[in-house]
């Protein structure tokens, strides 16, 4: 069962949201025995048997069952298996986060269960009631036991046939109770406040940074863990840094100087591409974009385009390709996506993301793309060409097609310009760029000095650039005074007197 829940909405200068997922309370069965008469020597063989089964037959069974099912090492590639090994009566509640940010409840667990990988690993988080959510870091390709429960946490006990990976997924459990990290969320935000207003809040941070390194390292010390296990823990400690920092230059703005600096020298460092498993890093991946855009722009209100194109100048790889699905994902009513929708399909390399939006994202905002003479003014309002004739009717309307990295086409305006003063009086001049990037169409036709009135953007894949055959630029097409078009293909603005006497006939 695949739940969509609401994505968080993640400031630049705000601490990242925390995801509320279904909870659950798992209430542990009670076994009841009921009680039996023995004789003498029946009692002795009961105990002697009980013994037996309570020490040796548990750890044979546990070998056997990691035969039977095979190694982790044989578990299927991209794929992680959860197997059930207590009471079957027991539930637990995982959630699991997918490639598009969409959730899936694992619910009251009793059997084996097969969850697809595409990372190094999945991250399983454990669904409680007034307790913090547990996370395990599974290997992709092998399969963990659940042995049992703590009965103080409640957080599963889990573990696997191979050493490595049962320590790895034993870490997380083991640093929070080592660095008291189980406290609940009102309490955690009660601390920062506190934290905050003492001024003391980003030292705190660091020192929470520091701790959890200490820590990492001392466990390793009596767990072997792989290289990549650990790249990926000391990089996902360093953003949650970072991102502790974003709270306090929102609370106290005078340190806001200081702690920028610490946080874009952090730049190289946060990045790993196979961190993206962790849904809190994805929080924090987005939230540090809309840092460094809003640092770009020296603004806290960023539009969806400057976060777009801040993401293509500042990452890269799969970091890249997720970010630009997000802003796309996270905002399908937002009517700059229908300018975006042409440059996500060019920008972003990984095709289940292109597919995902060109599937559910295109067609919900309305503005899937080719659109059929669908226009954009620079306030990102949507217009038709029809429209655009309609309120030019009883006059000429000379349509200037372009695009800001076209040359020719930018070197005409000068001439097109000095046709409009002459002609004014009789003939609309029209401009249309068909520029994918929305940013460099605004800019060139600002420095043009286009009138708004004047100026448009239209999708390369619009019907009526397929229909008169657009294959190069400048192109200019003539409509009469009624709207219909008169030629495709009209001459250039420096063409003065053969457009002065096609002007006169009409």
């Amino acid at each position: 069962m695949i739940k969509q829940f609401p994505r968080p909405f993640v400031s630049g200068l705000a601490i990242g949201a925390v995801h509320k997922t279904k909870l659950h309370i798992a209430n542990a069965n009670r076994i009841r025995c009921e009680s039996m008469r023995f004789s003498n020597n029946e009692l002795m063989k009961t105990l002697l048997l009980t013994i037996l089964y309570g020490t040796l037959i548990p750890a044979i069974i546990w070998s056997q069952s990691l035969n039977r099912r095979g190694s982790s090492y044989t578990a299927e590639e991209n794929q992680v298996t959860i197997i059930n090994q207590i009471d079957p009566n027991c539930a637990f509640f995982f959630s699991a986060i997918d490639k598009t940010d969409y959730w899936k409840d694992i619910d009251y667990i009793k059997k084996d269960i097969s969850l697809s990988a595409e990372s190094p690993y999945l991250e399983l988080q454990q669904n409680l009631s007034f307790f913090p959510q547990p996370i395990f870091w599974c290997r992709n390709g092998m399969q963990y036991l659940i042995r049992g429960v703590d009965k103080k946490t409640h957080t599963a006990l889990m573990g696997a046939s191979d050493k490595i990976a049962d320590n790895e997924i034993r870490f997380f459990s083991a640093m929070a109770d080592s660095l008291n990290l189980r406290i609940g969320d009102l309490e955690r935000f009660s601390q920062i406040k506190d934290l905050v207003n003492r001024g003391i809040y980003s030292l705190k941070c660091k020192e929470m940074f520091d701790n959890k390194l200490a820590y990492l390292e001392e466990y390793q010390k009596a767990h072997s863990t792989s290289r990549l296990f650990t790249e990926l823990c000391k990089t996902s400690f360093y953003a949650d840094y970072i991102n502790g920092l974003f709270f306090e230059i929102k609370r106290e703005p005078s340190r806001a100087d200081s702690l920028k600096k610490v946080m874009l020298a952090a730049h190289p460092q946060i990045q790993n591409d196979e961190l993206l498993f962790s849904f809190q890093y994805r929080l924090f991946c987005q939230a540090y974009n809309d840092f460094l855009a809003q640092n770009k722009y020296q603004r806290d209100s960023i539009s969806l385009s400057e976060r777009y194109n801040n993401v293509k100048e500042n990452f890269t790889g799969k970091i890249r390709d997720y970010l630009l699905f997000s802003i796309i994902h996270a905002a399908p009513n937002d009517k700059q996506v229908g300018i975006l929708l042409p440059d996500f399909y060019n920008d972003c390399n990984d095709e289940a993301y292109r597919s995902y939006i060109r599937e559910n994202i295109a067609t919900k905002a309305g503005t899937s793309i080719p659109v059929k003479d669908l226009l954009f003014t620079t306030k990102l309002d949507k217009v038709s060409l029809q429209q655009i004739i309609d309120q030019n009717k009883g006059k000429l309307i000379y349509v200037d097609f372009w695009a800001s990295w076209c040359s020719p086409c930018r070197a005409m305006m000068k001439e097109s310009k000095l046709l409009h003063e002459k002609f004014k009086d009789k003939v609309a001049f029209i401009y249309i760029s068909i520029d994918k990037d929305f940013s460099a169409w605004k800019k060139a036709s600002k420095e043009e000095a286009l009138q708004d009135k004047s100026s448009f953007c239209i999708s390369s894949e619009a019907e009526f650039i397929k229909k008169h055959a657009f294959k190069s630029i400048p192109r200019y097409v003539l409509f009469d005074k009624d709207g219909g078009i008169v030629t495709d293909n009209a001459p250039r603005p420096n063409s003065v007197n053969e457009l002065g006497k096609l002007f006169g006939k009409l």
